[in-house]
Order: C-alpha cells, then sequence, then structure tokens
C-alpha cells in the first residue's frame, strides 16, 4: 500500500531494514513501480550513545530505527520528509485520496510552522497524553538532531513514570509537545478507517481498526465485540482535520478486497460458505 501512495505522490522513499532475509521477502512479494529500490540499515551504532537516553526497556531497535529518517535526511539535505511504521499501518482509502491528505498536511505544516505532526493513533486514545509516531511528517526547522545529542540523560521520563514504565522515542516527542516551545501537533482524517496492524481481536488496545467521524473516534471491535463504550467510542483530541471526502463504505470495501484476495477465500471456498458476493470486487484495490 506505501509503495502505491508514494507513486501517487511522487515520492522518493528509502526502506529501514537490517534484515536481508526480510529484504529479499520484500523484493519477492511487493510490487514496485519506481525501480530506484533503495534500502538503508538503521544508523545503529553511529546514533548508539544519543539513543541510549530517549528509550527503556526493548525499545532500543525501535529508537535506532526511528532516529535514522532524521539522521538520513540531514545527510541527504532534506528538511522535511515523511517517517512511516509501513510494515504496521494502513490507511483503508483509494491512494490517489490517501496521498490528497498527505499532502494537505504537509501544506498544513510548512504554513503554520510545525515541526512534527502525526496520524492520531494514541493521542485520542490516551485522551491527549501520548503523542507518537506511525505516520509522521517531520519538518525540521529545530534541529531535531542537535536537540538528541544535547539531551544528556533520562531525566525528562520522569514527567510520564505515573502514566508508563517503557519509554521510547515517541515518549521524548510528548516531552518536547509538552515543554520545550516546540510545535508538535497531531491529524485525523474525516471518516477513514485505518488500521494499526496486529491481534486485535485478542489485543485490542495495541491493535485496532478504526474510524473517525463527527468530532468521535470509534472502534469496532472494542464497541461491537466487547460492548466497551468508554474505550471503544471516544472524543477526538486537540488534533487537526483533514477531509478528503473519504466515506466508511470505501473503507469497507477496501478491507473486504484484502479478503477477496486472500489465497484462502478463492471460489471454491465462496461455495462451501454460500457467499459468493462478499468481497468479490477484485478489480477494486492493490491493498
Amino acid at each position: 500500500m506505501w509503495l502505491d501512495i508514494a507513486a501517487q505522490m511522487g515520492a522518493d522513499y528509502y526502506i529501514i531494514c537490517d534484515n536481508k532475509w526480510l529484504e529479499h521477502k520484500v523484493l519477492k512479494t511487493c510490487l514496485f513501480e519506481d525501480r530506484n529500490i533503495k534500502f538503508i540499515p538503521s544508523y545503529g551504532r553511529s546514533v548508539r550513545q544519543t539513543a541510549d537516553r530517549l528509550y527503556t526497556g526493548n525499545w532500543r531497535f525501535a529508537t535506532h530505527a526511528h532516529l535514522t529518517p532524521f539522521y538520513h535526511a540531514k545527510k541527504m539535505g532534506y528538511q522535511s520528509f515523511w517517517s512511516v511504521d509501513a510494515d504496521d499501518t494502513s490507511f483503508l482509502m483509494e491512494y490517489e485520496r490517501t496521498s490528497q491528505a498527505l499532502i494537505q498536511v504537509e501544506q498544513y505544516v510548512k504554513e503554520k510552522g510545525v515541526s512534527a505532526m502525526s496520524l492520531d493513533m494514541w493521542f485520542s486514545r490516551t485522551h491527549g497524553k501520548h503523542w507518537s509516531f506511525g505516520v509522521t511528517f517531520i519538518n525540521d526547522n529545530v534541529g531535531f538532531i542537535d536537540i538528541f545529542q544535547n539531551t544528556v540523560s533520562k531525566e525528562w521520563m520522569k514527567h510520564y513514570q505515573e502514566m508508563e514504565t517503557a519509554f521510547n522515542l515517541d515518549w521524548f516527542f510528548t516531552y518536547l509537545k509538552d515543554f520545550e516551545d516546540i510545535k508538535i501537533e497531531t491529524f485525523y482524517i474525516e471518516r477513514c478507517w485505518f488500521i494499526h496492524w496486529g491481534n486485535s481481536l485478542i489485543n485490542p488496545f495495541y491493535s485496532w481498526v478504526n474510524y473517525w467521524e463527527n468530532g468521535k473516534i470509534h472502534y469496532p471491535i472494542l464497541e461491537g465485540i466487547y460492548h466497551n463504550k468508554e474505550a471503544g467510542c471516544l472524543d477526538i483530541a486537540d488534533a487537526v482535520r483533514i477531509d478528503v471526502r473519504a466515506t466508511k463504505d470505501e473503507g469497507m470495501r477496501i478491507l473486504e478486497n484484502r479478503i477477496c484476495k486472500s489465497r484462502y477465500f478463492q471460489s471454491q471456498q465462496r461455495r462451501l460458505f454460500q457467499n459468493q458476493d462478499f468481497a468479490s470486487d477484485k478489480g477494486y484495490l492493490r491493498f
């Protein structure tokens, strides 16, 4: 999906990967319209001393991965760039519509002088307490690398120890947002379905399907299966609304499209389940 969005936006891209087996799998299973395919390793060794002050516990490799776009952008002379967790995030919108939404985010960030703006993955879910990476546009007008390198201890973590036990770069940016003069904001897309992949049935607080509509963020599994209205339907926190005329029907069609592409749901299975029409729109969108 993200490769198609990059192609739609006419964007260059780099895939951060430290695993050669995974590189080969990506090359084998993904379709690349742009044949200039660039894998880069994370800046693990070169940023280790700096990174060690920005995380605790098992967040080492994720922190290295999230720091890498900043260092690589500086090396390449880029001030602005997208940092995307492409392995476990999906918008359920047509690629053209998704690219329109992301371009609107870019325009807002540059017009308002925002330094970092990320999708509302954890911000509303934590009632405005926790900003996070995931789908993030960086406009580095403050010198983030200098900020990372000038952080000399983990003292910043004490502000959040009543609500968290393990810290990562998401929490460091939450700290910058809360205590430094840096504009770090959040956006959402009206009536857009979104997936944070994982076992969303067994662990619905850390992986989920959601949509944003009329000032609310809905988590249908929590709402409909667990009947947890308190956690399943929340007010959208202080986030910028992006509207590209997405529809909930479009999102469901794309989700069904993923099922119809599955090797476990072919014509034989349709006859077996007596469900010929479900997810049968095979030409709708490559997911």
